[in-house]
């Protein structure tokens, strides 16, 4: 992609409705997996959230509502929004980098050693890639690849150990890593 307009235009559109097609594509599995992961008594709700029968009916103590794929629409925005969020990191990257070529001696022996917006930028951001943030050119394209919840769905407990239940079976089944704060 040679100019910036181009870019948007594949990430934003092109690479957008190739997430959106493979999510769709992938959902079924997602579904059997997650069905498998949260156990015998979790169930597929076959109604929305608010129209939840009236009439007594047990329903699973894990309940599992599908969302659809996340459209394309929404996922341009997302896109959008993070390219909009790495340019001003990336304005402030090359600020502090000029700034610091004009400082004095003693204040470039601080602990972030650099000699250009691109250095900076890979101590700040370990996915940066290829490009130079030196030639003005932002490092984390494509940002499609920072989309997140193509696939969703809420699981409904009906109480406090099913969904400490459900959810230690989930970090096991999907192999979720929790970080402290």
């Amino acid at each position: 992609a040679q100019t910036q307009a181009c870019k948007e235009h594949i990430d934003e559109e092109v690479l957008v409705r190739l997430v959106q097609g493979l999510a769709a594509q992938a959902e079924p599995m997602f579904q059997t997996k997650l069905m498998e992961a949260l156990g015998p008594d979790a169930a597929v709700a076959d109604f929305e959230p608010d129209d939840a029968p009236d009439d007594g009916t047990l329903l699973a103590p894990k309940l599992v509502f599908m969302a659809p794929v996340k459209g394309a629409a929404r996922m341009g925005v997302k896109v959008a929004e993070y390219r909009q969020s790495a340019n001003k990191l990336h304005a402030a990257v090359k600020s502090v980098v000029a700034a610091r070529r004009f400082s004095a001696s003693a204040e470039s022996s601080t602990s972030l050693q650099t000699s250009s917006a691109d250095d900076l930028g890979r101590q700040l951001s370990p996915r940066s890639t290829h490009q130079s943030a030196s030639k003005g050119e932002n490092t984390s394209w494509p940002y499609v690849q920072k989309l997140g919840d193509t696939l969703r769905c809420t699981v409904e407990c009906e109480n406090d150990a099913h969904m400490l239940d459900a959810w230690k079976r989930v970090q096991k089944g999907f192999n979720v890593r929790t970080t402290s704060a």
